[in-house]
Formats: structure tokens, C-alpha cells, sequence
């Protein structure tokens, strides 16, 4: 009976021993998977952290991006307020001459204003006559008080004659607009640009006489600074 009895204490040891290994190996491994999460939990927590931040710079990016958006916004239209109201002043200064020979008219956030040679000079001549000295004296006067606006002067001819001479024409004739400009008026001459485009930037069919009538003027192109609106953008 002793035997026995021993025989039993024996084997429950046995077996508490090999579920005391068993035990002992399924807490280390959930030891080490608890670890294991742990790592993956920081690791989460640093992404997480790092996407905050990512959408912190991105938010406040956002907001400065509205606020040159706005900014630019209401420069753009502020712009095209003035334009209007260029044009709208130059109309009225040249409102005693003949609208069939000048135009006024807005294209690309520039004012345009187109003269026919039977405003301002004698065919094949450079020279202003008197009703073209007046009409260019309004605008100066107009000019000379928007001190902010570059101003550009073309010279066109139709395509009858020599290329050459024409060109020569057409620049001559934008010089001769230069110079009353600059002389009846404070207009600083860094503001001007003349330049004699020939026959080679036609507006109407040379084929015809009316086409060719219309080819034959003056282009004066205002172009406002645009300064502030390339620094915002």
C-alpha cells in the first residue's frame, strides 16, 4: 500500500512538473507576444504622431494658400476695375472724334486703342496733322495722370509698297506719337515702348480697300504694372 501510494504522489508530481514546463512555456510566449504588441502599439503611436504632424503643416499650408488666394483674388480684380476704368476714361477724352476712326476696347487685361491713319497722318507720311496732334494731346492727358501704366505704341500699314519702307513708316509714324506724347505732357518716357510693326500684324484683308484702310493705324497698348501680382503668385 505504501508503494502505491507513493507510485501516485509520484505521478502527480510528473505531471505537475510537466504542467508547471507547459505552463511556464506558454507564459513566456504570451510574454513575448504581449511585448510584441507592445512594440507594434509604439511604433503606431509614432506613425500616428508623425501623420498629426503631416496634417498640421498641411492645414496651416492651406491656410496660407487661401489667404494668397484671396489676396490674389481681389488684386485680379481690383486690376480689372482699373483697366475699366482707363478705358472708360480715355472713351470720354476722345469722345469729339469719329468712331469709325478710333477704337477703345479691352484684350488680354490691356486697354487698346486703335487710331486709322485718316485720324492721325496724311497717307504715306510720318507727320501728324493737326486733328491727329489733338487727339493724341486728350490721351496724354489721360496717360500722364495713370502713372502706373506702361504704354506701348505700334506703328501698322497695309502690304501695298516695299516691306521696307513700310516697316520704316510704321515706326517713324509711332515715333511721331512718342514725341508728342513726351512733349505736351509729364508722361516719364521709361513708361514708353515705340515700335513699327510693317504690314506684318494685318487686322483685316489687305485684298481689300477697306481691309487695307483698317490694317493702315496706330496701336496704342496700356498695360498696367503687374508687379504686386507676380510677387503674391
Amino acid at each position: 500500500i505504501k508503494r502505491t501510494v507513493i507510485d501516485s504522489l509520484e505521478a502527480v508530481k510528473q505531471k505537475l512538473a510537466t504542467d508547471t514546463i507547459s505552463l511556464g512555456k506558454k507564459l513566456r510566449e504570451s510574454i513575448s507576444d504581449y511585448n510584441f504588441e507592445i512594440s507594434k502599439l509604439v511604433s503606431l503611436e509614432k506613425e500616428l504622431d508623425k501623420k498629426s504632424a503631416l496634417v498640421d503643416s498641411l492645414n496651416k499650408d492651406l491656410d496660407t494658400k487661401q489667404v494668397k488666394l484671396t489676396e490674389l483674388t481681389k488684386m485680379i480684380n481690383d486690376n480689372k476695375s482699373q483697366v475699366e476704368l482707363l478705358k472708360n476714361a480715355i472713351k470720354n477724352a476722345l469722345t469729339a472724334f469719329d468712331n469709325s476712326e478710333l477704337s477703345v476696347y479691352i484684350k488680354d487685361g490691356k486697354v487698346y486703342v486703335a487710331m486709322e491713319e485718316k485720324l492721325l497722318f496724311k497717307s504715306g507720311s510720318s507727320v501728324l496733322d493737326k486733328k491727329g496732334i489733338d487727339a493724341v494731346k486728350k490721351l496724354a492727358d489721360v496717360l500722364e495722370k495713370n502713372t502706373t501704366i506702361e504704354i506701348l505704341i505700334e506703328g501698322h500699314t497695309d502690304n501695298i509698297g516695299q516691306p521696307e519702307l513700310n516697316w520704316k513708316l510704321s515706326s517713324d509714324r509711332a515715333l511721331s506719337i512718342v514725341s508728342v506724347l513726351v512733349g505736351n505732357s509729364k508722361i516719364d518716357p521709361k513708361r514708353i515702348t515705340a515700335s513699327g510693326r510693317g504690314m506684318y500684324q494685318p487686322i483685316a484683308d489687305n485684298t481689300t480697300a477697306e481691309g487695307r484702310k483698317k490694317n493702315r493705324r496706330i496701336d496704342i497698348i496700356l498695360v498696367p504694372k503687374l508687379d504686386a501680382l507676380y510677387k503674391v503668385m
